[in-house]
Parts: C-alpha cells; sequence; structure tokens
C-alpha cells in the first residue's frame, strides 16, 4: 500500500456518506464491516483512504443494495453543512462560482489523486475533474 498521502482521500466524505446510508435505511455498520472499517475508524477525522479504494466502495454498496443510482439516492440523505473546511469556502462566498474557484485551491484537503479546474467561456463554465 501506497504510503504518499497525494494519493489518498480525506475521511470527511467518507464520514458524512456512512451516516447518509444509515438515515437512508442501509445498514452502514454491517456494510463497512465488510469493507474492513469500524464505526470508530470512520470517525477519525484525521484518516485518510487510499484513492483507488473509492471507486471499489461504490461499486460494492451499488451491488449491496442493487441500486445502479446508489450516489444519486444516498446523497440526498448527505447533511448541508458538516463544519468541513471546503463547505465553509463556499458558503463564505458571494456567489457558487466564488465558492468553487476559492474550494479548487484547497482540493488537496479533500483528495491528494483528484484535481478539479474550473474554466470560464463568456457565460459557460466548465469544472474538470481529473483522477
Amino acid at each position: 500500500m501506497s504510503t504518499d498521502p497525494s494519493y489518498h482521500d480525506s475521511n470527511a466524505l467518507t464520514r458524512q456518506v456512512y451516516q447518509a446510508m444509515e438515515r437512508a435505511g442501509i445498514d452502514a455498520e454491517a456494510f463497512m464491516a465488510e469493507l474492513g472499517l469500524s464505526p470508530e475508524a470512520i470517525e477519525q477525522r484525521d484518516r485518510r483512504t487510499l484513492h483507488e479504494r473509492i471507486p471499489h466502495f461504490w461499486e460494492r454498496l451499488e451491488q449491496e443494495t442493487g441500486d445502479t443510482n446508489i450516489g444519486l439516492h444516498v446523497g440526498r440523505f448527505l447533511p448541508t453543512f458538516g463544519g468541513e473546511v471546503l463547505e465553509y469556502l463556499f458558503l463564505s462566498s458571494m456567489t457558487f462560482g466564488e465558492g468553487l474557484d476559492r474550494a479548487l485551491r484547497y482540493q488537496a484537503l479533500l483528495s491528494g489523486a483528484a484535481m478539479g479546474s474550473l474554466s470560464l467561456d463568456g457565460e459557460t463554465a466548465s469544472l474538470t475533474i481529473d483522477s
């Protein structure tokens, strides 16, 4: 396993998805245990997950639930504000675009492997995420 922090993702999203899964009626604790994650590990704020494991998580959750749109269905149960730094950058900005621009400067807090960029062309904005 790589110890390079640039290929690891913050546990913040995992923690919020875990809570959203519970709200959606999914046995999140049992599911996470199958992946080798305890509730204590999920609550660790400084924990980072190897980036290449993230797609496996979503594939397993899709298999477990039989829902090909599980990300969207769990997503509606995510909290609107969890006190995370990147959320604050959006909420303290005058516009979503300003918040996104500010958040992209700190994206390594969330993931060292996925890099996003925002480009503007007149009235068209494009967000590119490269992992």
